[in-house]
């Protein structure tokens, strides 16, 4: 069986504005003190592998991780797990997020209080980002799934069974979808224990054992998914 753990990146200087800088920016001390604490909480289950993506911040997790851990295996660096809209610049970014937060806030407020509005409906928001994402030259929410696909499929062709995978919050939330087959990849579905993936969409060879938001040790999410 292959199991792998989702996890955010622990708090880092472009998380708490001190700098404006995506890929670049490095963590806090409360970062860093997140990550060590994280590490010993991972040493119980015998990792193989760490992935994460190219930011600084996913990198600078994994380190502190695997010292805490002392790990001694593989930690790997890939494209397919950047945040989304990585490649925008930075005032780009900024008014990039400022506009799909614009979106966001007035989708829930259109359909406050009608749950299935809001999702039957999402497409709607969904082709507004990818307008929104165009006007700066950057990837289409299309892409962003095909490169998540991509990574799954490279994730099931390793040898390791046992990876933690250190990427963004909005790229664990678009995999969750993907593996439980939801239609609308940019929203939080809430999933429980033993969730068994569903839908036309659905990867049905891996299976979420485990989601934890905030009560592992926050602000870091954390997932554990088998195969």
């Amino acid at each position: 069986m292959k199991e792998f753990f989702l996890v955010r990146h622990v708090q880092s200087e472009h998380n708490v504005g001190q700098v404006e800088e995506n890929m670049s920016s490095k963590l806090t001390d409360k970062g860093i003190r997140e990550a060590k604490q994280m590490g010993k909480y991972f040493k119980r289950f015998n990792i193989d592998c760490i992935i994460t993506s190219e930011a600084t911040r996913t990198k600078e997790t994994a380190r502190l991780i695997s010292e805490s851990m002392d790990f001694r295996g593989k930690i790997a660096h890939t494209p397919l797990l950047n945040e989304t809209y990585y490649d925008m610049k930075i005032k780009e970014q900024t008014e990039f997020r400022e506009g799909f937060n614009r979106l966001i806030r007035e989708y829930e407020r259109r359909y406050e209080g009608d749950p299935v509005g809001f999702f039957d409906n999402m497409e709607i928001v969904e082709k507004e980002v990818d307008k929104l994402a165009k006007h700066y030259h950057s990837e289409s929410i299309e892409h962003i799934e095909k490169r998540l696909n991509e990574f799954l499929d490279y994730l099931e062709k390793m040898k390791c069974n046992k990876i933690i995978i250190i990427t963004h919050s909005r790229v664990i939330n678009i995999l969750h979808n993907i593996i439980l087959g939801h239609p609308h990849l940019f929203y939080n579905i809430p999933t429980g224990r033993g969730y068994k993936p569903k839908g036309p969409g659905g990867l049905s060879r891996w299976r979420i054992e485990d989601k934890n938001e905030y009560e592992l040790l926050t602000p870091m999410s954390t997932s554990h998914i088998t195969s």
